[in-house]
């Protein structure tokens, strides 16, 4: 894995950032809301919400790829029904983890 040659902030990222850009991650590919949350201690990029204008298309596959060609994992908490089916084509499988006042729910990693 690669170093990333940009400031990484820790927390909340939404779209059209520089990072996020970078990622892939504008407003022309997916909607506003959408956002991901990053970890540098960990790291690891929490993907909580995201939306594609045009679902189907690999705007997540390629969003996963480059995060991850950066050298960080990428972690899905409580996905739905149909992103679940794609996390489990893609390795990922799911474990529990504090949500804090949600309580332990369902986070997807990909098998390290």
């Amino acid at each position: 894995m690669s170093r990333c040659p940009v400031y990484i902030p820790d927390g909340y990222l939404g779209l059209d950032t520089p990072l996020a850009s970078r990622w892939g991650f504008c407003s022309w590919t997916f909607w506003q809301g959408s956002y991901l949350w990053v970890n540098r201690r960990k790291r690891r990029v929490l993907i909580s919400f995201i939306h594609a204008h045009r679902p189907g298309r690999g705007a997540f596959g390629r969003l996963v790829r480059a995060i991850e060609s950066d050298g960080f994992w990428v972690a899905v908490p409580c996905p739905l029904y149909q992103m679940e089916r794609i996390l489990s084509r893609w390795g990922f499988r799911p474990h529990r983890e504090d949500g804090g006042e949600l309580g332990a729910v369902p986070v997807w990693e990909r098998v390290r």
